[in-house]
């Protein structure tokens, strides 16, 4: 049954990526690449979750592994990582977890003054839990590419 979840997941996520990948007017022969690295970054990010870890760590790793298959097909297309990386990072971008916190805030202003920190608390929480996730993307994509990118030096 788990298996079958990741699956799927990948599966989803994969298409998700490649929809996006045709929206920004990425090259046909670069749509396998963003299809397998959003599939496998969310694959295991979700297979991080089921074993209870965080999810912004899950998603940090999930990152590190779309920012790793960037810089592969990167190479191995001839062609720029941003191409893999942000088409391979949208599925996992935090959209409910901003839409909670939006939706507390709004809940903020018909509050009674006996509720009003609880709603308050509740959108503070959601916000910072949406930029933690939102760094641990962009971080997770970023190192491999500085660690192991190499630039060729100016002459």
């Amino acid at each position: 049954m788990l298996l079958f979840t990741i699956m799927e997941d990948a599966f989803w996520s994969a298409l998700v990526s490649v929809g996006f990948a045709i929206l920004f007017q990425a090259p046909r022969k670069t749509l396998f690449g963003c299809a397998v690295a959003g599939g496998f970054g969310h694959a295991v990010r979700r297979l991080l979750l089921f074993t209870g870890m965080a999810i912004e760590t899950a998603t940090f790793i999930g990152g590190l592994i779309i920012g790793f298959w960037a810089l592969y097909f990167s190479r191995r297309y001839k062609t720029p990582s941003t191409i893999f990386s942000i088409s391979g990072c949208i599925p996992m971008i935090p959209g409910l977890f901003a839409y909670g916190a939006i939706q507390s805030l709004i809940n903020l202003t018909h509050s009674t003054p006996d509720t009003g920190s609880l709603i308050l608390y509740e959108s503070v929480v959601g916000l910072i839990r949406t930029g933690l996730i939102l760094m641990a993307l962009t971080l997770g994509i970023l190192i491999p590419r500085l660690v192991f990118q190499r630039e060729k030096p100016v002459v």
